[in-house]
């Protein structure tokens, strides 16, 4: 994977998962627990969707980090509704929410398109380029894998840090780091080929 600068958006804070990292969440009882409303779980839900449902809309709406919130709560509420309806053997909940998002996203954009056309006519958008199309679908893919894959290609990647300094900082052995850096690259393959079945 390439070096990729300044892809990663603007985001608020998010909550971290507790009890354990993304990999141990079963969807399947997440989804019951939500539905029952149980709070430990409401939250458990909100800190696994809030980042990668983020940057899936952020780049979805012209990098506005305003309309992105008002899609992210508007589909969040959204799926707190159906959650029933949600079933992980059919696909993740990333791609659950990302397909719940996109009805609030052209709502979004139709309304911008509507007021920049009649507002400033002459600064009408133009597609986006191939290069910042391809960053946006980084940044997504990085957002939906779980945050010690996420944690070491960012360093590796984007802060250009040598696998002997991971090991070091993470107190185990350069190759452990390599062999974390394989499955972690082979995680993010899968999620950034997924986004083109998604656009």
């Amino acid at each position: 994977m390439d070096r990729v600068a300044g892809t990663l958006p603007p985001h608020p804070t998010f909550p971290p998962l507790r009890g354990g990292d993304e990999d141990d969440v079963d969807e399947r009882s997440l989804r019951d627990g939500v539905v029952r409303g149980d709070p430990d779980t409401l939250r458990a839900f909100y800190a696994l969707a809030l980042r990668p449902l983020y940057t899936f809309c952020f780049f979805r709406l012209g990098r506005d980090h305003h309309a992105t919130e008002e899609v992210v709560q508007e589909t969040l509420l959204h799926a707190l509704e159906v959650m029933a309806e949600f079933d992980p053997e059919r696909g993740g909940l990333h791609t659950w929410l990302a397909y719940l998002s996109r009805n609030a996203i052209r709502r979004a954009n139709e309304t911008r398109r509507r007021f920049v056309s009649q507002s400033v006519p002459e600064r009408a958008a133009e597609p986006e380029s191939p290069a910042l199309e391809q960053a946006a679908r980084v940044s997504v893919a990085l957002a939906r894998l779980p945050a010690h894959y996420r944690a070491v290609l960012e360093r590796k990647y984007f802060e250009g840090d040598p696998v002997r300094a991971i090991a070091h900082d993470q107190t185990t052995t350069e190759k452990a780091v390599e062999s974390l850096l394989a499955r972690a690259r082979e995680a993010f393959r899968i999620e950034f080929l997924s986004l083109e079945a998604e656009a």
